[in-house]
């Protein structure tokens, strides 16, 4: 018996090779093994199970048509073929679609039926799949929802392997372009992050029949998350009895792993399903439960010799192994000057160029695709919660972006009309009119914009913009204004008055600042020239809060009438506070304190976290004059730490305060807000969640009278758009089929928070008179300073007809884009 095995990499994320070797050589010990690697740098061909090896060059100068032909040769010689490597498996079945009696690995339908990430073979399964989007099919706008909806736990998720943590957007982005160069493909896929135990399930099958399946918890990890140990069981009824119909269904041959995640509550989440034996394969060996000398008996009828069980436990040890003699080391590749020289340990037999190469002959590309239909059942439902899309049934992309039913028809800036009708950011957009003869016209792929939008650019003459210029969207700003004032007033019930805030720190154009006047705000201010500004242009110091660690500065400007409310960064603050209000120098109707989230890092607020501070805050408290109401004030950004967490964040806070309550004797009275919320979050339910956020106040204090909420980041960030003009792009590369860099006539002066958040951008044709949004693409927006991170946009196409002069639009500026500009590069 001859077998050849794949896949003997052995570095600190191994391929299974070696130890479907050891399993074979323990039940099949006169069995000639023959390894089978691509590059002479892989350590596991020095593994002495090996009886031959067969070499072959690296994957980007192999010659797969010759290649193949000896593989066929090898097959048809009467020896077996176990592949331990999904992208040579994807390339295999290429080879033999109808599969061959000797390849022991699945077919092109079989690899179709696990592909990511919908994997529309668990059908059956006791497996969910965690929500997930494809990024080519979705605008950015809409993939940072998705980051926000889950807290930023997600995962960028390449369309073979390769999974790496998206925790920011910048994080995403700069993985996301590494990825698709690595790959050779912009078919990546982001998806929610599951907490639990890892366990997997390996089975192995010839021609439909399940020969053998097996369960293993992960017991400890390398730091790349890989299995180190972990312990071995039987698989359940419930789980074997349909994985054996699917095994069937699919025809399945060879080994395969599914890999799992288990939440608190015991529901399994599929994270894939590996078409090979897994890399801890040898440890279900010691186990007793040896998937390949099974698989291979399956194949010929061979009995192997018995595994007898050693433990029901395995473990990982470092080894050190005499190196074969015709295969001696090779030296370290030349360092280039200044570099550091050596070897990555990262897989050296060139798999990336494997997979360029095969997404070049088209060949993978339907595996790495997944089924339609499963597809839209996971992504694109028509509604549903997002929050229980982890817990429960998959939401889609309407619910999971929060845009109401999942059509996409939600308004976004107060004016009941978005542009585009599908909540997917793909398919047929529909163009808004503003009266004017301008209209926005949304490709496939854009992100939607509000026709507000539009309506506001109706009075900007492109002609005569002298770019780059701020614009201020009136009729948007107008509209967030009213629509905040409508919320609060829907939420007030008895006893409990609900009042907006604006922080002027967002921005503090003074428009803004008198549209929240005009609409029944309060000002909130974090320095005495804020107070000063709000007063001037209509605030009476009644209606103004105080807040944040700089209140005090500049010194000599605290008004002497009283303020709405103030509240202390820290317990020197607060014991600074209530000297100057014994001293008759401060005066405010309520004095509070803004209290600091366990477990999240923030350099604000006082400290909850210890029984030591909390103690000193106790004792600060009571200093107190009686004759004030106290407070509590909570500020969390929710773009930064997602909408759920926030959530949670929130409900632990009202603990707090009543803890706070019990031990101080001190009623909490009013309760100030902060979400650093992104507009389309705040806006999602029209008050309706926070609603449920009244009502849990009530509950926790039920002396509270006033909630504050501040959504100045919300608000002001829709209201402002900078104008920039295309000074050059850059011809494309032979080949390509657009520009890969443009240059603008802006830069990160006028937009720094493009590293934090993407912008919707509207081209304007000058044929037309349109405005139309950006869609995604492969262009660099390079901004006009000679900084090296001077970029205003990433991955972006511009339209066919876009020329050097045409102006852009970069929307979504109206927040920390304009209040954290800055003059550079204007001489």
């Amino acid at each position: 018996m001859k077998i050849y095995v794949s896949g003997l990499y052995s570095g600190t994320n191994p391929q299974p090779g070696v130890g479907v070797a050891r399993s074979l050589k323990a039940a099949y010990p006169e069995a000639t093994l023959v390894g089978v690697e691509y590059s002479n740098r892989c350590s596991g061909i020095h593994w002495p199970d090996f009886d031959e090896l067969w070499l072959q060059r690296p994957w980007e100068e192999l010659n797969l048509e010759a290649y193949g032909e000896a593989v066929r040769d090898v097959l048809d010689s009467g020896a077996y073929w176990v592949s331990a490597i999904d992208l040579e498996t994807m390339w295999l079945a290429s080879l033999f679609p109808e599969g061959h009696p000797n390849l022991l690995s699945p077919g092109a339908a079989a690899l179709r039926g696990v592909a990511k990430p919908a994997v529309p073979a668990h059908e059956g399964l006791p497996i969910r799949i965690p929500p997930y989007v494809w990024t080519e099919e979705h605008s950015d706008w809409d993939l940072h929802a998705f980051c926000r909806r889950y807290d930023w736990r997600v995962w960028l998720k390449g369309p073979y392997y390769e999974a790496v943590r998206a925790g920011s957007w910048a994080a995403f982005e700069g993985a996301r372009t590494l990825m698709t160069r690595a790959w050779s493909t912009e078919r990546l896929f982001l998806q929610a992050h599951v907490t639990g135990y890892e366990e997997s399930v390996m089975l192995c099958a010839y021609r439909g029949e399940l020969l053998g399946c097996v369960r293993m918890r992960k017991r400890d990890l390398t730091e790349e998350g890989k299995t180190w140990a972990g312990d071995v069981t039987e698989v359940s009824e419930e789980f074997s009895a349909p994985l054996r119909r699917i095994v069937r269904e699919l025809n399945w041959s060879g080994g395969a792993e599914i890999e799992m995640v288990r939440d608190a509550a015991g529901q399994l989440w599929m994270i894939e399903w590996n078409p090979r034996f897994p890399a801890w394969v040898h440890g279900a060996t010691i186990a007793g439960k040896n998937l390949p000398a099974l698989l291979v008996e399956g194949a010929t009828g061979v009995a192997p010799l018995r595994t007898e069980p050693r433990s029901d436990e395995f473990t990982r040890v470092v080894l050190e192994v005499p190196v074969r003699a015709e295969f001696p080391l090779p030296p370290l590749a030349e360092p280039l000057a200044g570099s550091f020289g050596g070897h990555s340990m990262k897989h050296p037999s060139g798999t990336l160029a494997l997979a360029n190469r095969l997404h070049k002959l088209n060949i993978g590309a339907g595996v790495a695709e997944t089924n339609g239909a499963n597809a839209e059942a996971v992504v694109v439902g028509a509604g549903g919660d997002a929050d229980s899309a982890i817990n429960g049934a998959a939401a889609g992309v309407g619910s999971l972006l929060r845009n109401g039913s999942g059509n996409g028809a939600a308004a976004v800036a107060g004016n009941g009309a978005t542009v585009g009708n599908g909540g997917n950011g793909a398919g047929p957009r529909k163009s808004a009119a503003n009266g004017n003869g301008r209209k926005a016209h949304a490709p496939a792929g854009a992100p939607r914009v509000p026709a507000s939008f539009v309506e506001d650019l109706a009075g900007v003459d492109p002609a005569e913009l002298q770019t780059p210029e701020w614009l201020f969207f009136e009729k948007t700003a107008a509209g967030m204004f009213e629509r905040a004032d409508k919320v609060a007033r829907k939420l007030r019930s008895d006893g409990v008055e609900v009042t907006n805030a604006y922080s002027i720190k967002t921005n503090p154009d003074e428009r803004l600042i008198r549209l929240a006047r005009q609409n029944n705000f309060l000002a909130e201010a974090i320095s005495l020239l804020e107070v000063e500004k709000a007063m001037k242009v209509g605030f009476p110091s009644e209606q103004v809060v105080l807040n944040g660690p700089g209140k005090w500065w500049p010194e000599g400007m605290m008004p002497r009438t009283p303020l709405h409310s103030l509240f202390c960064d820290s317990v020197a603050d607060l014991r600074r506070v209530a000297a100057a209000m014994e001293r008759k120098e401060l005066r405010a109707k309520v004095v509070g304190v803004r209290l600091r989230t366990p477990h999240i890092p923030s350099r604000f607020g006082i400290p909850v976290d210890t029984p030591e501070v909390f103690e000193r805050l106790i004792e600060a408290v009571g200093t107190l004059p009686g004759d004030c109401a106290f407070g509590v004030h909570f500020h969390m950004a929710s773009s930064n730490v997602g909408v759920r967490q926030w959530w949670h964040l929130y409900e632990s806070m009202l603990r707090w305060c009543g803890s706070l309550e019990k031990l101080t004797g001190r009623r909490v009275e009013l309760l100030d807000v902060g979400g650093g919320w992104f507009p389309d979050d705040w806006m999602e339910d029209e008050g309706n969640r926070f609603s449920g956020a009244v009502a849990a106040a009530r509950r926790h204090l039920p002396h509270v009278r006033q909630i504050v909420s501040e959504p100045g980041k919300a608000i002001s960030q829709p209201t402002m758009a900078v104008a920039m003009r295309l000074l050059e792009i850059m011809d494309p590369e032979p080949d390509a089929d657009e520009p890969t860099e443009a240059v603008v006539d802006g830069s990160i002066a006028e937009l720094p928070m493009h590293f934090f958040q993407p912008h919707r951008i509207l081209w304007h044709d000058r044929r037309s008179n349109e405005w139309r949004p950006l869609e995604r693409g492969k262009t660099n927006l390079l901004g006009r300073l000679c900084m090296e991170h001077d970029f205003v946009a990433m991955n972006v196409r511009l339209p066919e007809e876009a020329r050097a002069g045409d102006l852009l639009i970069f929307c979504d500026a109206g927040a920390y884009d304009r209040s954290m500009s800055y003059v550079f590069g204007r001489g």
